[in-house]
C-alpha cells in the first residue's frame, strides 16, 4: 500500500465520526471549488475569461459559435478580447432574443433566433412563469419544476442541427464552440456529429451541471459524442486534463465548464 493510501486509510477511520460529517462536506466544498466545480459567479471565477484570453490571443480571426447566448454577454467578451473574431450567437427566448439582437448591432457580431439541438423542428422551451427571459431557460421542464421547484411557462421555439447550419451557411471550420443550453448539450453535440467527427470543431466549451442527473447524463455520454477529444476541467487559471475515465472524478452532478480540445492541438491556444 502506498504512502497516499495508507494516509487516507488512517484519516477515515480516525476521522470518520457522525459528529464530524458537517465538516467533511464543509471540506468537500472547499475541495470542489479548487477542482473547477461551483465556481459560477462570474466569468473570471469560473476561468472562461482566462480561457478566452489565452485561446484567442493565438488565434488570427477566430469563428467562434454562441449556443446558448442569452443576452449576449459571452459574445461581447470575445469580441471585447478579439475584436475582429465572427462570432454568431443563437438564443431561442422570445423575451432574450430581441436584447441579443440589440447586443449584436453594437458588438458586431450575428444573431440566430434558434435553440440548437439533435433535430430541426420545434420543441417547447420552459422559463419560470412570471419571470420571463431567464437565463435559466431549458429545454428541460425539470430544469426548473424539478431542481428549483418553480412554476413554469412553456414558449415553442425553432431548433436547428449545427451541422445543417453550418452547411447552409458554408461554415467549414469553427475555432470555439460554447455550448450553454441548461442541459440541452448533448443534443447539441449530436446535432453537430458530422462537423465533430470530421474535426472542424477545434474546440468546445459546455456545461456539466445537477440538470445531467436528472436526465440521466452521465459525463461518459458527453466524452462518447466528442471522438478524437480530449477532456479538460476548466479552472480560474487554467485548464485541467481530466485523463482516463475516473466515475469519482468525471460524474461530479454540479456546476461546471468543460473544454474538449482536438487531440493534437494546444490546449491553450494556437493550432
Amino acid at each position: 500500500m502506498s504512502l497516499r493510501d495508507r494516509f487516507l486509510d488512517t484519516y477515515g477511520r480516525l476521522l470518520g465520526w457522525p459528529a464530524l460529517y458537517r465538516a467533511h462536506v464543509f471540506l468537500l466544498d472547499v475541495a470542489l471549488r479548487g477542482v473547477g466545480v461551483l465556481n459560477y459567479r462570474n466569468m473570471r471565477a469560473t476561468g472562461e475569461f482566462s480561457f478566452l484570453q489565452s485561446l484567442l490571443g493565438g488565434l488570427e480571426r477566430p469563428l467562434v459559435l454562441d449556443v446558448g447566448a442569452h443576452r449576449g454577454g459571452y459574445a461581447e467578451t470575445v469580441l471585447g478580447l478579439a475584436p475582429q473574431a465572427h462570432v454568431v450567437a443563437f438564443e431561442p427566448h422570445p423575451e432574450s432574443f430581441p436584447k441579443l439582437e440589440i447586443a449584436a448591432r453594437r458588438f458586431g457580431f450575428t444573431a440566430v433566433h434558434a435553440a440548437c439541438s439533435d433535430v430541426n423542428g420545434t420543441a417547447q422551451l420552459f422559463d419560470y412563469a412570471g419571470r420571463e427571459g431567464s437565463s435559466h431557460a431549458s429545454l428541460h421542464r425539470g430544469a426548473i419544476a424539478s431542481l428549483r421547484g418553480a412554476a413554469t411557462v412553456p414558449h415553442s421555439v425553432t431548433t436547428l442541427r449545427l451541422d445543417d447550419y453550418c452547411r447552409e451557411q458554408g461554415i467549414g471550420r469553427i475555432d470555439l464552440l460554447k455550448i450553454d443550453t441548461e442541459g440541452n448539450e448533448l443534443a447539441v453535440l449530436r446535432g453537430a456529429e458530422r462537423l465533430l467527427r470530421a474535426g472542424a470543431i477545434d474546440r468546445v466549451q459546455l456545461e456539466f451541471t445537477e440538470i445531467n442527473a436528472l436526465n440521466r447524463i452521465f459525463l461518459a455520454d458527453i466524452a462518447a459524442a466528442l471522438p478524437g477529444y480530449d477532456l479538460y476541467r476548466m479552472l480560474p487559471h487554467g485548464l485541467a486534463p481530466l485523463g482516463a475515465y475516473a466515475p469519482r472524478l468525471h460524474e461530479i452532478f454540479a456546476y461546471q465548464n468543460l473544454v474538449a480540445v482536438r487531440t493534437g492541438l494546444d490546449a491553450k491556444g494556437a493550432r
